[in-house]
């Protein structure tokens, strides 16, 4: 299903994947495409696009206790570190602090672009170079399914 798409500072993406993901709402709970936080939109485009079935790790709402879950369980996350955002490529998953947590995920569209989706908001693409979001990059991971192969 399409949706019509919603951009913030980013010019529409060349790839048109994340458009179907445009426009889902954010969702305590992980609902798929009827609602869902960050880690479960990575969780459904990873399951449609590539067929990669990722962990739930729950609903969203302590970020104190995501966070937590996201430290403890990233030693044992099938992910490949990706040195830079210059060497980024569609699909590999950002991880942002925001404040004192590392809690938010965003998914590669193309160079400087993400889909992601907050609290209160529904899912867009968003420029991931922007002064606001490069400076909250904690980490780029790549599936290790994905690690040796094609871009996407």
């Amino acid at each position: 299903m399409s949706r019509p798409g919603i951009w913030i500072d980013a010019p529409a993406p060349a790839s048109g994947w994340s458009n179907r993901y445009i426009g889902i709402p954010w969702h305590r709970d992980d609902r798929g495409a009827r609602g869902t936080h960050c880690w479960g939109l990575v969780r459904l485009v990873y399951a449609e696009m590539l067929d990669i079935a990722l962990d739930d790790y729950g609903p969203a709402h302590d970020r104190a206790v995501a966070a937590a879950t996201i430290a403890e369980r990233r030693k044992l996350w099938p992910w490949r570190a990706v040195r830079s955002l210059a060497e980024a490529r569609p699909f590999d998953v950002v991880l942002f602090r925001q404040g004192r947590y590392l809690d938010h995920f965003g998914i590669v569209v193309e160079p400087r672009l993400m889909l992601h989706v907050s609290i209160g908001r529904e899912a867009i693409v968003d420029d991931i170079g922007s002064p606001h979001w490069s400076q909250l990059v904690a980490g780029i991971g790549r599936h290790v399914a994905r690690a040796e192969g094609s871009d996407g």
